[in-house]
């Protein structure tokens, strides 16, 4: 029977350099006793590198559980927790002035509102449309924006005021940066959806993660795995810590001290 791998990916999986050292990626890759899932807060879009790296045709969480699907599949996605419209529309309408910028990226193309050159690098497009009108009218799973740094506080009280689920990336004198999801939104949503899928092909389940975002999945899978890098909050959450940090092949040492 097979393992189900739940990994996160940045600081998890991945290595400073944001990559997956060749030890991890040779033992992972096409391991028949494992079925691997990335689970990360990131865009699928930017999680198809280290998807395709592993060679994987598994389900894939994305946007911290807002998306759950097989990215390479043209098929409806199993779980897809999308913004209505409205919600983008009173979000704009309250904070239009406090918005340095904002944006989110869907099929590779990155839509930005408030498009602002100096900014480029946050944006990290490869594709980039500044219509407002398609802004509007695309799947918005999580966004970011750039707020001004005197709006925080009342931007988070609006945040939970809707209960949303936000985090925080840091500020400056003058902007903050965050990015937003649906309120029910965490990694753990699809559990029950991802066991449905894989029914009588998996016996144990193992997670690995370094982050609070990564606590919901720690919560309900027993052997949940906290990296050597996590912070001690997220270690206490955990059943097990690695030996060894993302940069020192710590799932690889893991995951073969249990063979």
């Amino acid at each position: 029977m097979k393992t189900l791998l739940i990994l996160d990916l940045d600081d998890t999986l991945l290595n400073k350099n944001k990559e997956i050292s060749n030890k991890t990626l040779e033992f992972l890759k096409n391991n028949p006793k494992y079925i691997i899932i990335l689970a990360s807060s990131k865009n699928k879009d930017d999680m198809l590198k280290y998807y395709n790296e592993l060679m994987l045709t598994s389900l894939l969480i994305s946007n911290n559980g807002a998306f759950l699907g097989i990215p390479k599949n043209n098929e409806k996605p199993l779980y897809n927790a999308n913004f209505c419209q409205n919600e983008i529309d009173d979000l704009l309408q309250n904070f239009n002035e406090d918005i340095v910028s904002a944006f989110y990226k869907n099929n590779n193309v990155t839509h930005v509102y408030n498009y602002i050159e100096r900014l480029e690098r946050f944006y990290n497009a490869t594709i980039l449309d500044t219509s407002i009108i398609n802004f509007l009218n695309n799947s918005i799973l999580s966004l970011t924006l750039i707020i001004k740094a005197t709006k925080m506080n009342e931007f988070e009280n609006y945040l939970n005021s809707k209960t949303y689920y936000f985090r925080f990336f840091g500020s400056d004198t003058k902007n903050a940066i965050y990015q937003i999801y649906k309120d029910e939104v965490d990694k753990s949503s699809t559990l029950n959806l991802i066991f449905d899928y894989y029914k009588n092909q998996f016996g144990d389940v193992i997670v690995f993660g370094d982050s609070t975002f990564d606590i919901p999945l720690f919560k309900k899978i027993k052997h949940s795995v906290a990296m050597e890098n996590s912070p001690n909050d997220v270690k206490s959450v955990a059943a097990y810590v690695t030996k060894y940090d993302n940069n020192n092949d710590g799932i690889y040492h893991y995951l073969t001290n249990l063979l």
